[in-house]
């Protein structure tokens, strides 16, 4: 094969149309079942969520001076972040408090029923135009830790609610 510039470096990439990057800002998450209609306010009012961890811990046999493995239990790394813009007008904190509610209830110091709490839900990226290309779907999501944002005299920035969310599976559709 001869050798060839246009085969060497990035350019190929731009000149063959079938390249685009998928950009971290293209996409949306839908929480299905929230408390007060909360799905779109929760798509509306996103900051950042993150994708999957999806791990099997190896089984290792002993066979001979070498160890053999093999896939173990699958585990879908819990503790993934949502961060969220608090709004006055659409009370996002209502919305959070009232799922939150439904996993312990300070009031009666009762912990929820799983069925109630647990949602499903589904990241959606996109590409630049807005035409949907990949979607992740997540079963049993539920917030485990809120942190409802600081309030502060010294600066003007829109208040933040982070949550940590638990999930148990996850899956690209």
């Amino acid at each position: 094969m001869a050798w060839d510039s246009r085969s060497l470096g990035p350019r190929h990439l731009a000149a063959d149309l079938k390249w685009e990057p998928q950009r971290v800002n293209n996409f949306q998450v839908n929480i299905y079942g929230l408390p007060g209609q909360g799905t779109e306010m929760i798509m509306l009012s996103l900051v950042n969520f993150s994708l999957p961890t999806i791990t099997n811990n190896p089984i290792p046999i002993k066979h001979g001076n070498t160890d053999v493995k093999f896939a173990g239990v699958t585990e879908w790394s819990g503790g993934t972040p949502l961060t969220v813009n608090d709004y006055i007008t659409t009370d996002m904190s209502a919305i959070i408090s009232e799922w939150r509610r439904t996993v312990y209830d300070p009031a009666t110091d009762a912990i929820g029923w799983a069925v109630d709490y647990k949602k499903n839900a589904e990241v959606v990226e996109t590409g630049p135009d807005g035409t949907f290309y990949r979607t992740w779907q997540y079963e049993g999501v539920w917030p485990s830790e809120v942190q409802f944002g600081e309030l502060s005299h010294e600066n003007n920035d829109v208040r933040k609610i982070e949550m940590t969310m638990q999930y148990d599976r996850a899956y690209r559709v």
